[in-house]
């Protein structure tokens, strides 16, 4: 955990993206208390643009989390965005911490994106750990840091969310998570924190991106597209459900598109295509915005023409499925 020294920072906000998840706040939580035991002196906030979604506002709450309100970014040394791979990820925020020219760095799980890589200095990236929290793991094990039991509360209920229950953890996230019981963890009580019902607004969100898909058939694969002003990645992993082999669910604003694209474990084990890799980078770069994510979980944010993305979108897939 010595990279800050590297940057001599001591006033410092931890930065998670939009609508900040368990991975994302959890991550940055463990990492800002480990370094205030390291040194005292460190000023460490932790930021969360647009606030944090339902499940973490439990955890802000259990815990408890104090999130800053951002108002004094020109008093920061430095940034560290936490389960971030794009600047958009993080709406006007991005914005005002590129304006202030001080340094930024990363910790994060995703394949990075080139536009992180020219503005974050200093880049703790690993495309092997299915979450933040279990990256964040890895390092303080490394320098031999003993977690409290809230601490490993944190990682656990992180790891498990960004896992969706550990149906897509690793040989190495089970280990992590191993340990984090042996600390004290109870996974029982964790998954109940865990598995709230789908609010109202979800569900009739899911219900519009049903009744709006459409549908094309390519090599044998159901791929759909559709669109909603909200609950984009809940909506495409509802379509997966349905039985679609990937989804493609995008909604626009005054402002710009946010859309997420999901994919069933069949799809990409027998293509190979990493979705976050393969299709929202590029699908980014070609709508004047950014994407990124995981093998099987994407989003995109940027541009203003939902149907050319939607167009892009199809050209890329038909693209990599033609090799």
């Amino acid at each position: 955990m010595g990279f800050i020294d590297k940057t001599r920072a001591r006033s410092i906000l931890f930065a998670c993206h939009q609508n900040a998840d368990p991975d994302a706040l959890c991550s940055a939580y463990v990492v800002s208390k480990v370094l205030n035991r390291i040194n005292p002196r460190l000023r460490i906030s932790i930021g969360a643009p647009g606030g944090a979604s339902k499940i973490s506002k439990g955890i802000i709450e259990e815990i408890p989390i104090r999130l800053d309100d951002m108002q004094h970014l020109e008093k920061m040394d430095l940034f560290v965005l936490f389960d971030t791979n794009t600047i958009q990820q993080l709406g006007e925020l991005g914005k005002r911490i590129l304006e202030t020219g001080k340094q930024i760095a990363i910790i994060d799980h995703h394949a990075a994106s080139p536009t992180m890589k020219e503005v974050a200095q200093l880049r703790i990236v690993s495309e092997k750990s299915r979450s933040t929290c279990e990256l964040v793991y890895n390092l303080i094990e490394k320098d031999r840091i003993s977690l409290s039991r809230k601490e490993a509360l944190c990682l656990f209920m992180g790891m498990a969310y960004d896992t969706r229950h550990f149906a897509i953890a690793s040989a190495e996230s089970f280990r992590v998570a191993a340990k984090l019981v042996e600390a004290g963890v109870d996974p029982e009580k964790v998954m109940r924190t865990l598995s709230m019902p789908l609010e109202r607004s979800e569900r009739v969100a899911r219900l519009k991106t049903a009744q709006r898909t459409r549908i094309m058939d390519f090599k044998g694969w159901i791929i759909v597209f559709s669109r909603v002003s909200s609950h984009q990645a809940s909506s495409a992993r509802g379509l997966l459900s349905l039985g679609a082999d990937v989804a493609v669910v995008g909604g626009e604003s005054d402002s710009s598109l946010r859309a997420s694209i999901r994919a069933s474990n069949d799809f990409l084990d027998r293509t190979g295509i990493h979705l976050g890799r393969d299709l929202a980078q590029p699908l980014g770069e070609a709508i004047g915005g950014a994407g990124g994510g995981h093998r099987g979980a994407a989003g995109i944010n940027g541009g203003k023409n939902l149907e050319r993305f939607f167009t892009e979108c199809k050209k890329i897939l038909a693209k990599k499925l033609n090799q």
